[in-house]
């Protein structure tokens, strides 16, 4: 009876995990298209769509949150966060470049507005963001004087 009882959690556990796969597991380099509207932007450089958190590769935007390292990151994080919606309210689309996880298991895309504007590149213009490249070592940009 135990090991019955034990085999059927095996399989509903299995069963769990096989239908729980984030839509997000896909190859490297894969483009997914996605209505705009169905993106939540978390901060400057983090997204959420299709339940999945989504972070900018190539860009660090100020932090808001516990993270921050002075009241004007703050400050200029809250104007990324409300620069990154208004950019993704005005788009019709939003495409994400693929590109594997990080560290916290968040999905690493580019992300493109309308299949041609880089989001981050926006942000610069903005002086809300800055290019930053975790994987060739560099240092993650301060935006305290």
């Amino acid at each position: 009876m135990r090991l019955a009882a034990l085999s059927l959690f095996v399989l509903l556990c299995a069963a769990c995990n096989a239908s729980s796969q984030s839509v997000w597991d896909k190859p490297p380099a894969e483009t997914v298209t996605v209505p705009a509207s169905s993106v939540r932007v978390v901060d400057g450089d983090t997204f959420r769509a299709n339940g999945d958190k989504i972070r900018l590769i190539g860009w660090d935007t100020p932090e808001e949150g516990r993270t921050r390292k002075c009241d004007a990151e703050r400050e200029l994080g809250r104007k990324a966060t409300a620069a990154a919606k208004q950019l993704i309210e005005n788009a019709e689309t939003v495409s994400f470049i693929f590109e594997g996880r990080d560290r916290y298991d968040r999905a690493l895309a580019h992300v493109a507005l309308n299949a041609s504007t880089d989001i981050g590149a926006a942000l610069e213009a903005q002086g809300l963001a800055q290019r930053w490249d975790y994987d060739a070592g560099d240092r993650k940009p301060v935006w305290c004087d």
